[in-house]
């Protein structure tokens, strides 16, 4: 559903920097938990496959 074309969007709102602007966190924890996350899901398709495929 598009917004009708009359309606404006809000004017003076509040002007926020990149970081101030940002709601997640980046540091170092958040390159483990992908890095992490990933590795489990591909042991995991690599289980499914050997049960499914091999056995």
């Amino acid at each position: 559903m598009n917004p009708s074309p009359d309606i404006e969007p809000p004017r003076g709102g509040a002007t926020l920097s990149k970081t101030q602007a940002r709601q997640g966190k980046t540091g170092v924890g958040v390159r483990y938990v992908l890095v992490l996350s990933t590795a489990a899901a591909v042991l995991a398709l690599v289980v499914v496959y050997l049960v499914l495929v091999v056995f």
